[in-house]
C-alpha cells in the first residue's frame, strides 16, 4: 500500500508541476525526478492503468518541455556571447 500511496503522490505532484509557469517548472521537474525516478532511470509506480497512462503522458510532455527549455537557454547563451564579443 505504501508504494501505491507514493505513486499517487508522485502523480499529484507531477500534475501540480505541469500547471506551473515555465520559470519554476524546470527546477520542480528536476526535484520530482530525483525523488520519484530510480537512479537507473526506471519507473517504479504501482497505480491503476488509467492513472499510469496519465502519468506517462505527463512525463512525456515534460520531457519535451525540458528539451525546448534546453534549446531556448542555449540560444540565450549564444546571444549573450555575441553581445559580449561585440562589446569588447
Amino acid at each position: 500500500m505504501e508504494r501505491g500511496n507514493r505513486s499517487l503522490k508522485a502523480l499529484q505532484e507531477l500534475k501540480f508541476i505541469d500547471s506551473q509557469e515555465s520559470t519554476l517548472k524546470g527546477d520542480l521537474l528536476l526535484r520530482w525526478a530525483g525523488e520519484y525516478l530510480l537512479p537507473n532511470g526506471d519507473l517504479d509506480f504501482d497505480i491503476q492503468s488509467k492513472d499510469l497512462k496519465i502519468l506517462s503522458e505527463l512525463i512525456y510532455k515534460n520531457i519535451i518541455f525540458l528539451k525546448q527549455q534546453r534549446v531556448a537557454i542555449a540560444n540565450e547563451l549564444n546571444e549573450y556571447h555575441k553581445i559580449k564579443q561585440f562589446l569588447q
